[in-house]
């Protein structure tokens, strides 16, 4: 298995399957994306754990495991094997789960089943889980589901309960691997427990058949003959041996035991029963084509039935009851207990030996089933290459008459066409002298449109030249006006400007004075004082005051040397006196002074006012003199101006009388021209309707033709299809007829051999009861 599993995961990631496959269908319609389907498969392959897997499904070859082995082929372009169909369908189950990323699987550590398959022996189970990683592990195992577990699960229970070793274990080996007697009893007996068996003398439990325990560690008995169960008990659905037998006190001790494994596994059922070397021994498994056992008791065999192998090595000769090889004691039941287990162990067998005739017969009515399907086949062949050839006679007498139908159509056809063809060629021509009329006229047309043209473009160069003309001219009066106007104006501005050069000395006169008076304005204005008297007595005041003052002295000293009162007071007066006068004349000096200095400014000022009147007077003179002049020039270029408008209207008036003349000329020219379109458009309908007309009839004819090909092949269609269903039913009566007496025929013969395999498995049966009665009976005499 680990070599297959290797190989497959290699597979998967070396092969991409069939790249133009895009969808994937499986068993029941469902498709699948074959790119996310090959991925996730290479997932599933690389987490499978190669010492986990197990199932039926592994040994099948060539079948169906989920998607149809067909289907399988195309996707992986190669025969699958089964390890890559199991692959593809667990890779199925988790889509449908909605995964395409195995890593992103709902798993844990604990194993979860997320799909199965009953294809092969028994159901395969899947199993997901996750390691400590979190990495994906997949396994599977195997679950038996066929009619031989609930035959088998019987045996066993019946087994156990009469405390018969190595049965058990052996029957009940078909349970799913690794489950142990208790999870195969929950199936058997609904979970129910067996408990003490305490009619033996078990000392120990059996444990729960719908537990998980393994079926204890050994049964000891007590009594005639003690027999005893010892060894370890593996569990009971694995691989490993029951334990080391079974050992008895007393005459012949001997037991049932060795290698312990499946009735339908590898092991051998037991090394012996009875006393010596003899007993029951098998190689192989009872389920398969191999021996029940070689002995019985000795070295005589007793066979079973054809289709349960034999159970001894050759016939039925010697006795059942040899105790050894040719002993005369018997060997079968050393105690009561191991007879009625031996009862109920033939009993068991008789059953499966009952399954397998009732088996053998259903092989025997697939085989007369397999014998009337052929032969229905082959009726059915003959009836169809019977068929075959009346069809292929009435197919070429039908396929003649359509030639000839088919060729006469044609030549019609062929008429049709060249009428249409001769048809066409007319209208054609027709059209061709039409539309080189047409052109003819839209020529002559387009001749007087052009020469119009010209003549009223050559009308408007005129007109525009001359209105050029008289804008040039007003642009040149109104060039010598404003040049003239210029000229005067600079002249004017001349003289003005000399003028107001003429006054300039006497404005700067003017404005001196002016502010002269402003400047001594305080001066001009203010009362007599103290500081004026001081600065404007005469500079001899002092001096002819002292020389008066000093003449008075000199009088008085000349009288009598000292001043008396009449000299003093002369010398007052004539002190006062003088400066009384002093006082005056300072007085009259400061306003003359003032008046003076006032007469003088005032005069300059007045200077200036003249001057500025002057000015003014200039300046209207010049004013006005440019009012006078600006309205001349205004009145002239507007004259000229209006002389420009009256060219203009003039020029437009000119142009419209002109374009007026074109447009009408045009119009003209054109309704001549639409009269000929529409005589064109006119003489072309009549043509064509002339031609369709024509070609209509045409087609009818042809069509009239064509209905008649249709209801003469029609008729030969309809005679050939009566012919051919009457060719038909002659046919299918024959085959039916031949296949219902060859499948009655072999009905009766399958039936026959049913009954027949039916009726041994019963003899069979009867015998293997027979048998355990034997041993039954055996063991009761040796009790008693």
């Amino acid at each position: 298995m680990d070599n297959l599993i290797n190989s497959l995961v290699g597979n998967f990631v070396s092969n991409a399957g069939n790249a133009n496959m895009a969808k994937v269908t499986d068993y029941q319609g469902k498709t699948y994306d074959r790119d996310q389907l090959l991925a996730l498969s290479k997932q599933v392959a690389g987490s499978i754990d190669a010492n986990a897997i197990k199932g039926g499904v592994f040994n099948t070859k060539g079948e169906s495991v989920g998607f149809n082995y067909d289907e399988a082929t195309k996707l992986l372009g190669h025969p699958p094997t089964a390890a890559e169909q199991v692959i593809l369908d667990m890779s199925r189950h988790l889509l449908n789960e909605g995964v395409t990323d195995l890593n992103q699987a709902d798993a844990s550590t604990t194993n979860r089943r997320f799909g199965s398959t009953y294809t092969g022996g028994g159901g395969t189970i899947y199993e997901l889980k996750k390691d400590a990683d979190g990495k994906p592990i997949i396994s599977s195992w195997s679950k038996d589901t066929s009619d031989k577990k609930a035959i088998l699960t019987g045996l066993a229970v019946a087994a156990a309960a009469f405390g018969i070793p190595g049965v058990t274990e052996g029957l009940l080996s078909n349970a799913p691997v690794g489950s142990t007697l208790g999870s195969v009893g929950a199936e058997a007996v609904g979970g129910s427990t067996l408990g003490s068996v305490g009619a033996l003398g078990n000392t120990s439990a059996m444990g729960a058949l719908g537990g998980q325990s393994a079926l204890g560690t050994g049964l000891t008995a007590a009594g005639t003959g003690a027999g005893g169960l010892g060894g370890a008990m593996s569990a009971l659905g694995g691989e490993a041996a029951l334990g080391s037998g079974l050992t008895a006190a007393g005459t012949g001790a001997a037991g049932l035991g060795g290698a312990m494994g499946a009735l339908g596994g590898e092991a051998a059922l037991g090394a012996g029963i009875g006393a010596g070397a003899g007993g029951l021994a098998a190689t192989n498994s009872l389920l398969g084509n191999a021996a029940l056992g070689s002995t019985l008791a000795g070295a005589s065999t007793l066979p079973i039935g054809t289709t349960l192998a034999n159970l001894g090595a050759a016939g039925a000769g010697g006795s059942l009851l040899n105790a050894g090889a040719g002993a005369a004691t018997s060997a079968l039941g050393t105690t009561l207990g191991q007879g009625l287990a031996l009862n109920a162990l033939g009993t068991g067998l008789g059953a499966i030996a009952n399954q397998s005739g009732i088996n053998n017969a259903r092989d025997a009515i697939t085989q007369g089933g397999a014998t009337a399907n052929t032969a229905l086949n082959n009726a059915y062949t003959n009836a169809q290459n019977l068929n075959a050839a009346n069809t292929t006679a009435l197919g070429n007498n039908y396929q003649n008459l359509n030639t000839n139908l088919n060729n006469v159509l044609n030549a019609q056809n062929q008429v049709a066409a060249t009428t249409g063809t001769n048809l066409a060629n007319n209208y054609q021509n027709l059209n061709t002298n039409l539309n080189n009329t047409l052109n003819a006229q839209a020529g002559a047309y387009g001749l007087a449109n052009q020469n119009i043209n010209q003549n009223a473009q050559t009308q408007l160069g005129l007109l525009g030249s001359t209105y050029e003309g008289q804008k040039a001219q007003a642009a040149a009066n109104a060039a010598a006006l404003n040049s003239n106007y210029n000229t005067t104006l600079g002249n004017m501005g001349n003289v003005y400007n000399q003028q107001v050069g003429f006054q300039q000395p006497y404005q700067d006169v003017g404005r001196a004075g002016s502010q002269g008076l402003i400047n001594n304005q305080d001066y001009l204005t203010r009362q007599f004082g103290a500081a004026d008297l001081n600065s404007q007595l005469a500079p001899n005041y002092a001096f002819q005051l002292q020389q008066g003052q000093m003449a008075n002295q000199r009088a008085a000293n000349m009288g009598g040397g000292s001043l008396g009162g009449n000299a003093l007071r002369g010398l007052q007066d004539y002190t006062q006196n003088y400066a009384a006068g002093a006082y005056q004349n300072a007085f009259n000096n400061f306003n003359t002074q003032r008046q003076n200095i006032y007469s003088t400014l005032a005069g300059m000022a007045n200077i200036g006012t003249t001057s500025g009147g002057q000015l003014a007077s200039l300046g209207n003179t010049y004013g006005s003199n440019m009012g006078s002049l600006s309205s001349n020039l205004g009145g002239n270029l507007t004259t000229n101006a209006g002389n420009l408008l009256s060219a203009g209207n003039a020029y437009g008036t000119n142009t419209s009388g002109v374009t007026n003349n074109l447009n009408n000329v045009l119009s003209s020219n054109l309704g001549q021209m639409q009269n000929a379109y529409n005589q064109y458009g006119s003489n072309l309908t009549g043509a064509s309707n002339t031609y369709g007309g024509n070609m209509l009839a045409n087609a009818g004819q042809l069509q009239n033709a064509y209905n008649q090909y249709g209801t003469d092949l029609t008729g030969a269609s309809n005679t050939y299809g009566g012919n051919l269903t009457t060719n038909a039913g002659q046919g299918i009566n024959a085959a039916n007829v031949y296949g219902l007496n060859s499948a009655n025929l072999a009905t009766g013969i399958a039936g026959a051999l049913a009954g027949n395999a039916t009726a041994t498995g019963a003899n069979n049966a009867t015998a293997l009861s027979n048998l355990g009665n034997t041993a039954l009976l055996g063991s009761m005499l040796k009790a008693t």
